[in-house]
């Protein structure tokens, strides 16, 4: 719906652990440690360290793999203009974040009191 600003600088985000996966029938929410939170509210993917890609297009669908990711960092962000995030752990595990509604927000990042919303 918005999209992520071509300058927008996720440098921030490198390092946090996922210390709690919240899951409800339409979003999912990654808290962080150093109060950094995601709420996901569309589709959604994981990329295995091997390159075998799963896409879920519901919010609960893909919780299993997202617990299996629990006290893992993050080690890089990356995000596009079309609103796209991947964030690669430190297991070598990436989720990709996907810009796909055009009502509603996809996903929205607090971080010390600041947001994106995209």
């Amino acid at each position: 719906m918005y999209g992520l600003s071509k300058d927008v600088d996720l440098g921030f985000m490198c390092g946090k652990i996922l210390l709690q996966v919240c899951v409800g029938v339409n979003e999912i929410i990654l808290n962080f440690d150093e109060d950094m939170s995601i709420t996901v509210t569309a589709n959604y993917s994981q990329i295995k360290k091997t390159g075998e890609k799963n896409d879920f297009n519901a919010c609960p669908d893909g919780a299993i793999m997202l617990v299996g990711l629990l006290h893992r960092a993050i080690k890089d962000a990356r995000g596009s203009p079309d609103g796209t995030l991947q964030m690669v752990f430190d297991n070598g595990e990436s989720i990709v974040l996907y810009d796909n509604s055009q009502k509603y927000e996809s996903y929205v990042i607090k971080y010390k009191g600041k947001q994106i919303v995209v």
